[in-house]
């Protein structure tokens, strides 16, 4: 973050929280305010998921690895015209991380299911509504394929595209996203293996306790209760 450049008075409502806690669906639902920019979305009614297509800096806060000269170049174009309504910027990064560079922005923090039982519905998104998803969208797909690349550290900058180049060649974008990353570890993109991978990422994955900074400085929906909030309330809390 520290090649990013300040800018002042560019209307932000970020809205952070871990994969799998509904954000996209929150930060779908904020943008419909009167007082903000709509996003782009598709709803995939099967799955009960909302995909977001696009928004402010190119989902790159949702990205393993984002990309500073293109979020650099977007501030750059805010400062010329500014919108009059605030972008909401849906992110896995905190407020604690994001606070430097975005201090005149605001900030909603989506808090961890508090047990056992919400935890294993976030665990169940995942695996049905993520890595059992599929897509024919070329963008998105490798867009996928490129998050989890650097989600694995498997490649270094310049093998990516040759990489990326072999799988398309190879599955054209018939993996599902679970199955992409059996591909990237070397096993076949069959359900066991899915599986396996899967309880290893569990395995691997914290439910992070809000720090007092950031309860203190963001508004706090609780992952319980992110289905039923009032939204104009939030947004009217927030400015």
């Amino acid at each position: 973050m520290k090649n990013l450049k300040k800018i002042k008075m560019v209307k932000l409502i970020f809205v952070c929280y871990q994969h799998g806690f509904g954000g996209e669906n929150l930060s779908y639902r904020l943008s419909l305010d009167d007082r903000c920019n709509q996003l782009k979305i598709k709803k995939l009614l099967k799955l009960n998921r909302t995909v977001i297509l696009d928004e402010l800096f190119e989902k790159n806060f949702l990205k393993y690895s984002y990309d500073k000269k293109k979020i650099n170049k977007i501030y750059k174009d805010l400062k010329k015209n500014k919108s009059k309504k605030y972008y909401i910027v849906p992110t896995h990064f905190n407020y604690t991380f994001l606070k430097k560079k975005f201090k005149n922005s605001l900030f909603i923090t989506i808090a961890p299911p508090i047990d056992t039982c919400g935890k294993k519905k976030v665990f169940d998104h995942i695996y049905k509504n993520v890595w059992q998803y599929s897509t024919s969208d070329v963008r998105e797909f490798v867009g996928e394929l490129l998050n989890i690349i650097d989600f694995y550290n498997l490649q270094s900058n310049n093998k990516k595209n040759k990489l990326v180049i072999e799988i398309l060649k190879k599955y054209k974008t018939k993996l599902t996203f679970g199955g992409i990353r059996c591909v990237l570890n070397k096993l076949l993109p069959t359900i066991d293996n899915q599986k396996y991978l899967f309880e290893n990422y569990k395995k691997k994955y914290k439910f992070k306790k809000l720090l007092t900074e950031i309860k203190k400085n963001t508004f706090v929906v609780s992952y319980e209760k992110i289905n039923n909030i009032c939204i104009k309330k939030v947004i009217s809390s927030l400015i």
